[in-house]
Protein backbone atom coordinates (compact mmCIF):
# COMPACT_ATOMS: atom_id res chain seq x y z
CA UNK A 1 0.00 0.00 0.00
CA UNK A 2 1.17 3.34 -0.72
CA UNK A 3 1.06 6.54 1.78
CA UNK A 4 1.10 9.93 0.88
CA UNK A 5 0.77 13.09 3.71
CA UNK A 6 1.39 16.63 3.84
CA UNK A 7 0.44 18.76 6.88
CA UNK A 8 1.41 21.08 9.60
CA UNK A 9 2.40 21.31 12.93
CA UNK A 10 2.37 25.01 14.97
CA UNK A 11 2.21 24.98 18.13
CA UNK A 12 4.51 25.77 21.50
CA UNK A 13 5.76 22.46 21.36
CA UNK A 14 4.87 20.73 17.74
CA UNK A 15 5.64 17.10 16.72
CA UNK A 16 4.67 14.75 13.53
CA UNK A 17 4.01 17.54 10.68
CA UNK A 18 3.12 14.76 8.81
CA UNK A 19 2.68 11.54 11.07
CA UNK A 20 2.67 11.34 14.89
CA UNK A 21 3.15 7.79 16.41
CA UNK A 22 2.15 7.32 19.79
CA UNK A 23 1.75 4.81 22.52
CA UNK A 24 2.03 1.26 21.01
CA UNK A 25 1.00 2.34 17.37
CA UNK A 26 2.17 0.54 14.30
CA UNK A 27 2.66 1.95 10.78
CA UNK A 28 4.39 0.42 7.42
CA UNK A 29 5.03 2.52 4.20
CA UNK A 30 4.98 0.37 1.43
CA UNK A 31 5.60 3.65 -1.16
CA UNK A 32 4.86 6.88 -1.82
CA UNK A 33 6.10 9.78 -0.01
CA UNK A 34 5.58 11.70 3.21
CA UNK A 35 7.07 14.88 1.92
CA UNK A 36 6.58 19.22 2.62
CA UNK A 37 5.37 18.76 6.13
CA UNK A 38 6.22 21.03 8.59
CA UNK A 39 6.76 20.81 12.63
CA UNK A 40 7.28 24.50 14.49
CA UNK A 41 7.95 25.35 17.79
CA UNK A 42 6.91 29.22 18.83
CA UNK A 43 8.47 28.89 21.53
CA UNK A 44 9.91 25.27 22.21
CA UNK A 45 10.31 22.26 20.35
CA UNK A 46 9.67 21.17 16.41
CA UNK A 47 10.83 17.69 15.98
CA UNK A 48 10.00 14.93 13.45
CA UNK A 49 8.08 17.11 10.67
CA UNK A 50 7.98 13.77 8.58
CA UNK A 51 7.20 11.48 10.93
CA UNK A 52 7.44 11.02 15.07
CA UNK A 53 8.07 7.83 16.35
CA UNK A 54 7.33 7.81 20.53
CA UNK A 55 9.11 5.33 22.61
CA UNK A 56 6.75 2.15 22.18
CA UNK A 57 5.74 2.94 18.81
CA UNK A 58 6.89 1.16 15.70
CA UNK A 59 7.54 2.06 12.37
CA UNK A 60 8.00 0.03 9.12
CA UNK A 61 9.38 1.02 5.75
CA UNK A 62 9.17 -1.22 3.30
CA UNK A 63 9.61 1.12 0.62
CA UNK A 64 9.00 4.93 -0.86
CA UNK A 65 10.95 8.41 0.96
CA UNK A 66 10.19 10.93 3.13
CA UNK A 67 11.65 14.12 2.01
CA UNK A 68 11.59 18.38 1.65
CA UNK A 69 10.24 17.99 5.17
CA UNK A 70 10.79 21.37 7.73
CA UNK A 71 11.67 21.60 11.51
CA UNK A 72 11.88 24.71 13.13
CA UNK A 73 12.37 25.81 16.65
CA UNK A 74 12.07 28.84 18.73
CA UNK A 75 15.78 30.56 19.64
CA UNK A 76 17.83 27.95 21.47
CA UNK A 77 18.09 30.61 24.33
CA UNK A 78 13.99 29.61 24.90
CA UNK A 79 14.65 26.21 25.12
CA UNK A 80 13.56 25.53 21.52
CA UNK A 81 15.02 22.23 19.51
CA UNK A 82 14.49 21.30 16.37
CA UNK A 83 14.82 17.56 16.01
CA UNK A 84 14.65 14.83 12.93
CA UNK A 85 13.29 16.74 10.11
CA UNK A 86 12.78 13.37 8.14
CA UNK A 87 12.49 11.35 10.64
CA UNK A 88 12.45 11.20 14.65
CA UNK A 89 12.71 8.26 16.59
CA UNK A 90 12.72 6.70 20.16
CA UNK A 91 10.92 3.55 18.88
CA UNK A 92 11.61 0.99 16.67
CA UNK A 93 12.12 1.19 13.28
CA UNK A 94 12.60 -1.88 10.58
CA UNK A 95 13.89 -0.93 7.27
CA UNK A 96 12.45 -3.63 5.18
CA UNK A 97 12.66 -2.55 1.56
CA UNK A 98 14.85 -0.12 0.17
CA UNK A 99 14.20 3.38 1.41
CA UNK A 100 14.95 6.98 1.02
CA UNK A 101 15.38 10.52 3.06
CA UNK A 102 16.30 13.61 1.10
CA UNK A 103 15.77 17.31 0.97
CA UNK A 104 14.59 17.68 4.84
CA UNK A 105 15.90 20.70 6.30
CA UNK A 106 16.37 21.87 10.16
CA UNK A 107 17.73 24.74 12.25
CA UNK A 108 19.28 22.60 14.66
CA UNK A 109 19.94 18.84 14.79
CA UNK A 110 19.45 16.01 12.77
CA UNK A 111 17.32 17.04 9.31
CA UNK A 112 17.00 13.93 7.89
CA UNK A 113 16.80 11.00 10.40
CA UNK A 114 17.48 11.71 14.59
CA UNK A 115 17.79 8.50 16.48
CA UNK A 116 16.98 9.62 20.33
CA UNK A 117 16.85 6.05 21.56
CA UNK A 118 15.34 2.56 20.17
CA UNK A 119 16.83 1.16 16.70
CA UNK A 120 16.69 1.31 13.25
CA UNK A 121 17.06 -2.10 12.15
CA UNK A 122 17.73 -2.98 7.78
CA UNK A 123 16.71 -5.85 6.66
CA UNK A 124 19.53 -7.99 4.44
CA UNK A 125 19.77 -6.78 0.51
CA UNK A 126 18.20 -3.28 1.71
CA UNK A 127 19.51 -0.14 1.60
CA UNK A 128 18.68 2.65 3.62
CA UNK A 129 19.47 5.77 1.82
CA UNK A 130 19.80 9.62 3.49
CA UNK A 131 20.83 11.79 0.53
CA UNK A 132 20.26 14.71 -1.58
CA UNK A 133 20.79 18.02 0.55
CA UNK A 134 19.53 17.44 4.06
CA UNK A 135 20.64 20.02 5.95
CA UNK A 136 20.62 21.15 9.54
CA UNK A 137 21.74 24.24 11.40
CA UNK A 138 23.72 22.46 13.89
CA UNK A 139 25.00 18.88 13.85
CA UNK A 140 24.19 15.80 12.12
CA UNK A 141 23.16 16.85 8.28
CA UNK A 142 21.99 13.57 7.16
CA UNK A 143 22.13 10.98 10.48
CA UNK A 144 22.19 11.92 14.53
CA UNK A 145 22.59 8.92 16.84
CA UNK A 146 22.14 10.04 20.09
CA UNK A 147 20.81 8.89 23.24
CA UNK A 148 18.61 9.53 26.15
CA UNK A 149 21.01 9.53 28.59
CA UNK A 150 20.51 5.75 30.16
CA UNK A 151 18.97 4.45 26.81
CA UNK A 152 21.20 3.82 23.90
CA UNK A 153 20.38 4.40 20.29
CA UNK A 154 21.49 1.69 17.22
CA UNK A 155 21.34 1.60 13.55
CA UNK A 156 21.69 -2.28 13.01
CA UNK A 157 21.01 -5.05 10.43
CA UNK A 158 22.24 -6.42 7.77
CA UNK A 159 21.27 -4.31 5.23
CA UNK A 160 23.45 -0.91 3.95
CA UNK A 161 23.43 2.43 5.03
CA UNK A 162 24.21 5.40 1.95
CA UNK A 163 24.77 8.91 3.64
CA UNK A 164 25.43 11.66 0.66
CA UNK A 165 25.39 14.73 -0.56
CA UNK A 166 24.12 16.45 3.31
CA UNK A 167 24.98 19.31 5.19
CA UNK A 168 25.50 20.63 8.72
CA UNK A 169 26.89 24.09 10.00
CA UNK A 170 28.65 22.59 13.07
CA UNK A 171 29.33 19.29 12.61
CA UNK A 172 28.87 15.85 11.09
CA UNK A 173 27.82 17.02 7.55
CA UNK A 174 26.63 13.24 7.26
CA UNK A 175 26.38 11.23 10.22
CA UNK A 176 26.94 13.04 13.71
CA UNK A 177 27.33 10.57 16.43
CA UNK A 178 27.07 11.17 20.43
CA UNK A 179 27.82 8.46 23.08
CA UNK A 180 28.75 10.67 25.84
CA UNK A 181 26.31 9.12 29.03
CA UNK A 182 24.74 6.21 26.41
CA UNK A 183 25.21 3.52 23.83
CA UNK A 184 25.38 5.41 20.61
CA UNK A 185 26.06 2.38 17.62
CA UNK A 186 26.12 1.97 14.10
CA UNK A 187 27.23 -1.96 12.85
CA UNK A 188 25.03 -2.85 9.83
CA UNK A 189 26.61 -5.80 8.05
CA UNK A 190 25.47 -4.05 4.72
CA UNK A 191 27.89 -1.58 2.54
CA UNK A 192 28.33 1.86 4.16
CA UNK A 193 28.82 4.80 2.07
CA UNK A 194 29.96 7.92 3.56
CA UNK A 195 30.28 10.18 0.37
CA UNK A 196 30.04 13.95 -0.62
CA UNK A 197 28.81 15.57 2.87
CA UNK A 198 29.85 18.75 4.08
CA UNK A 199 29.84 21.02 7.83
CA UNK A 200 31.94 24.39 8.86
CA UNK A 201 32.28 22.30 11.36
CA UNK A 202 34.46 18.81 12.12
CA UNK A 203 33.66 15.08 10.88
CA UNK A 204 32.25 16.23 6.94
CA UNK A 205 31.56 12.69 6.64
CA UNK A 206 31.15 11.38 10.38
CA UNK A 207 31.58 12.84 13.78
CA UNK A 208 32.13 10.71 16.75
CA UNK A 209 31.65 12.15 20.36
CA UNK A 210 31.98 10.57 23.69
CA UNK A 211 33.45 7.04 24.94
CA UNK A 212 30.26 5.26 23.93
CA UNK A 213 29.82 5.87 20.68
CA UNK A 214 30.90 3.01 18.18
CA UNK A 215 30.78 2.76 14.68
CA UNK A 216 31.72 -0.44 13.62
CA UNK A 217 30.03 -1.79 10.61
CA UNK A 218 31.59 -5.52 8.91
CA UNK A 219 30.70 -4.41 5.54
CA UNK A 220 32.77 -2.65 2.94
CA UNK A 221 32.96 0.85 3.97
CA UNK A 222 33.36 3.93 1.32
CA UNK A 223 33.80 7.30 3.18
CA UNK A 224 35.33 9.69 0.60
CA UNK A 225 34.87 13.61 -0.71
CA UNK A 226 33.60 14.79 2.14
CA UNK A 227 34.42 18.30 3.54
CA UNK A 228 35.06 20.43 6.81
CA UNK A 229 35.99 23.49 6.82
CA UNK A 230 36.25 25.56 9.80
Amino acid sequence: AGTTAAGAVSSTGGSGGGVFLGGTSKMTIGSGSLSNNKARGTTSYGNGAGIYVDTSAELTLAGGSVSTNESIAASQSNGGTALGAGIYTKGTVNVTGNFTVSGNTTNRYGAGIYLKRGTITISSGKTLTVNGKNSAGQYGGGIVVNNDSTNGASITGDGGLTVSGNTATSGGGGIYMDGTTADGVINVKGAVDISSNSTGGSGGGLAIVGSKASFAPTGAVNIKSNTATI
